[in-house]
């Protein structure tokens, strides 16, 4: 039995298929879940997602920048510490890997990398292919761009475009009174 809101309930067992269904979230209108959105960025790009706030805030980018107009489920962020943060996308990349679409190696926020399995390659594979040319090469382009960033490099890139995060943010000081326009951050005037 599910729940009223499409998750599992605790009063019995299920198969894998079901759990997969449930993660996926193929039952509904929704052309993209969130779990959808996390594997298109790991298959865009092969090389595992480094680190815990990049993976938070590529997750967070390729749905503002890249996947703006397409139909994908609704994810909601908060500012928070490091930026933007949604419990959704973590909770999604949790269920991912204990389904074994993705995986995780590294145990600290150092050395912690997010990669795609075959399983999660054979499962996005048509939903990659059926996006526009376009969206899957700047899927790429900007998973290569985002990866040779530092961490305070990716949140720097966050803030140049959404401000409103910067609410909570541990290091807010640093980017207040900055000046984003032209090439780049410079100390306001």
């Amino acid at each position: 039995m599910t729940g009223g809101n499409g998750g599992l309930s605790y009063d019995r067992l299920y198969t894998l298929s079901e759990i997969d269904d449930v993660v996926l979230g193929q039952a509904g209108s929704i052309r993209l879940t969130t779990a959808d959105v996390v594997l298109l960025l790991l298959y865009a790009e092969p090389r595992p997602i480094q680190g815990k706030i990049r993976q938070m805030k590529q997750v967070f980018l390729a749905l503002r920048e890249i996947l703006p107009e397409a139909d994908v489920e609704p994810v909601a962020f908060e500012p928070r510490q490091f930026g933007p943060y949604s419990k959704q996308v973590e909770n999604t990349i949790e269920q991912l890997v204990f389904a074994h679409y993705a995986a995780i190696a590294g145990g600290s926020h150092h050395d912690y990398r997010l990669s795609i399995t075959p399983k999660g390659r054979a499962y996005i594979a048509g939903k990659f292919d059926a996006l526009p040319r376009r969206t899957r090469e700047k899927l790429a382009q900007k998973r290569r761009e985002w990866d040779t960033l530092t961490p305070r490099g990716m949140m720097h890139y966050v803030y140049v475009h959404n401000p409103q995060y910067l609410e909570n943010a541990i290091l807010k000081n640093r980017y207040r009174g900055m000046d984003w326009g032209g090439g780049g951050a410079v100390e306001g005037k």
